[in-house]
């Protein structure tokens, strides 16, 4: 465990010496100087082993950051097997802080001493951070696990007694049996110069809304390198980048072709890869290097991408042979939105309060029977006056505002209903196009502003028109993705989204599978099928369920939500996706149900 932290020295010739149990506390502790005992002499060194100042002992130059908020910040993993190491080594480079504890250091009472010591020094710690130790195992049981950690709590010294049993922090011990919770935090070792720089890099934005860089990124340089200049070695570091306000999901085996904005046929500057952080690269360049260049010039430019969600979503499905495009209601909703100005301000717009108003826009099937007040219908199409609308929502006050917000987005007409003198024919005349005469829409004939021209009343009542890829959005259900995003990006603090794709295969152009959302929730990818009905159409469970969950696997995706606006989804379709989910391959899935959505 020490050497694959501090490193070993590969000497064939001079057998190296067990290091003593003191490097134990110095170990788990992290502070001070390394013991004497964990340092390599050769045999031909004339310097003592005290006299060597350590690169591990204080990591010169390089800091322990944390990402994200979490409180479980030190395990200690307890077992003989190599699997108990390696997870003991995994979570001393996420948590930074892990310890491998084995049944020979547990028989050694000195070594049995130096770990108590040392360990009731880091709970006391984290006591006061509120933060946790968890204990676990691969190999042990949980009875053993928890028979280890009551024997590390107990007290060498007298005045330790009282934090044998730690007080309850935030409803919990601060030592906990149980693998610790690293799904939101990590940490990172970096080099101090240079973090958290802030450089302004210009961009332009493509139709999708993915941002990509006018100029390659002058890399930062270590003044400390591993390798000096004149010794031929091109000197290597990594450096992150994150991108304000960056909405895509990170890492998740993201290709680099989707990072890099190349021009065509150019060749990439430098090995990139996608990470927690946003973007790590080499900055070494991987282009022509002349010989005896300086450093500057042996480093590439890398122009790179910010990425808009349906970007990075063409860029996660790419390997698996799929090409994505807007479906029809993908489209409607662009469409809407974009007229909006936002997305989010669609999400805003369609809620429970308004839906009642906004559905009774939706073209007819056939021609109502009955007149209903404040409506009338021309070719199917409703038109509603703003009483009708105001009876609808139940607050004139809330409607006023509706009809700001979309008439000034062009979302929504005021007009009136007028027939024709000449072809007899009802049509609706948006008041742009009204005057003391106006053309009918139909046959172009022109008409005086006078009564016999409005259904009834002595002057015209204003009705008010639905922009036509809104009417066909509602008709298709296109509200329940949108109520079902709003419910996310309600519980969530980053969230973005992509409206309904349409998935196909890359050679044959066939359809494959329509996804009614892809969300990226705290980082967290949602899939999400909605259906106003609250089940999979007979006989389709299967088949809708394997196109679904071959997304979400292409997508790395941790949720799928069935979404509907029943108030339960069937539970035998839930109960299936839910098992298949949980088989998906390399990450598993949860599946889970939203219902009532649209419902006051």
């Amino acid at each position: 465990m020490l050497a694959a932290r501090a490193g070993v020295v590969d000497d064939a010739v001079q057998p190296r010496a067990e290091p003593a149990s003191d490097v134990i506390e110095w170990a788990i502790q992290r502070e001070g100087t390394a013991p004497a005992s964990l340092i390599y002499p050769s045999e031909d060194s004339r310097v003592q082993a005290d006299e060597i100042s350590t690169r591990f002992d204080v990591h010169p130059g390089l800091l322990h950051v944390s990402q994200g908020m979490s409180q479980d910040m030190a395990a200690v993993v307890v077992g003989d097997t190599g699997a108990d190491f390696a997870l003991a080594l995994a979570y001393d480079r996420i948590l930074g802080r892990g310890f491998w504890v084995t049944s020979r250091m547990l028989d050694d009472e000195d070594a049995l001493w130096q770990l108590r010591s040392a360990l009731w020094w880091v709970t006391s710690q984290l006591e006061q951070q509120a933060a946790h130790l968890t204990v676990s195992s691969h190999s042990l049981p949980d009875e053993a696990v928890a028979e280890t950690a009551a024997r590390l709590q107990e007290p060498n010294y007298e005045f330790q007694r009282l934090g044998r049993r730690r007080e309850a922090v935030q409803d919990s011990d601060t030592v906990q049996l149980r693998p610790p919770q690293i799904d939101r935090s990590y940490t990172q070792l970096v080099a101090e110069e240079h973090l958290s720089s802030s450089i302004l890099l210009p961009m332009q934005a493509t139709s999708d809304g993915t941002l990509e860089s006018v100029n390659g990124l002058d890399c930062p340089v270590p003044t400390s390198l591993m390798y000096p200049v004149s010794s031929g070695k091109v000197p290597y570091w990594y450096v992150d980048v994150t991108f304000a306000g960056d909405v895509a999901p990170r890492g998740r085996d993201l290709p680099a072709t989707s990072l890099h904005a190349l021009d065509v046929g150019a060749f990439p500057e430098v090995a990139m890869r996608a990470s927690k952080i946003g973007v790590t690269f080499n900055p070494a360049s991987m282009g022509l290097v002349m010989g005896n260049s300086l450093l500057r010039g042996r480093l590439g430019r890398p122009r790179l991408r910010s990425l808009s969600m349906r970007r990075w979503v063409e860029g996660m499905v790419r390997p698996e042979g799929l090409g994505v495009r807007l479906s029809q209601p993908g489209r409607q909703a662009e469409l809407v939105a974009r007229r909006l100005g936002a997305r989010d301000r669609l999400m805003d717009v369609i809620t429970p309060t308004t839906l009642p108003l906004l559905r009774a826009f939706i073209r007819h099937e056939t021609t109502p029977k009955a007149h209903e007040a404040g409506v009338v219908v021309v070719a199917l199409d409703p038109y509603l006056t703003f009483a009708k609308m105001s009876a609808l929502v139940g607050s004139a006050e809330q409607v006023v505002s509706l009809v700001d917000t979309l008439a000034s987005s062009r979302l929504l007409r005021r007009g009136l209903v007028l027939q024709c003198n000449d072809c007899r024919r009802t049509s609706f005349v948006d008041a742009d196009r009204i005057g003391q005469e106006y053309e009918c829409p139909q046959c172009a004939a022109t008409n005086p502003m006078v009564s016999a021209r409005w259904r009834e009343g002595a002057e015209p009542a204003w009705y008010y028109d639905l922009f036509t890829p809104f009417r066909d959005l509602l008709k298709e259900h296109g509200d329940i993705p949108l109520l079902a995003a709003a419910e996310l990006r309600r519980e969530s603090r980053v969230y973005a989204d992509v409206p309904e794709l349409e998935f196909f295969d890359l050679e044959t152009n066939r359809a494959v599978a329509e996804i009614d959302l892809i969300a990226s929730v705290d980082n967290e990818v949602v899939v999400v099928e909605a259906k106003s009905s609250g089940h999979f159409a007979k006989r389709s469970r299967g088949t809708q369920t394997k196109k679904i969950l071959r997304i979400a696997r292409a997508l790395r995706a941790d949720r799928v939500i069935l979404a509907t606006s029943e108030p339960e989804w069937n539970a035998t379709d839930l109960a299936h996706v839910e098992r298949e989910a949980a088989k998906l391959t390399p990450f598993p899935a949860t599946a889970i149900s939203m219902t009532n959505l649209g419902r006051v």
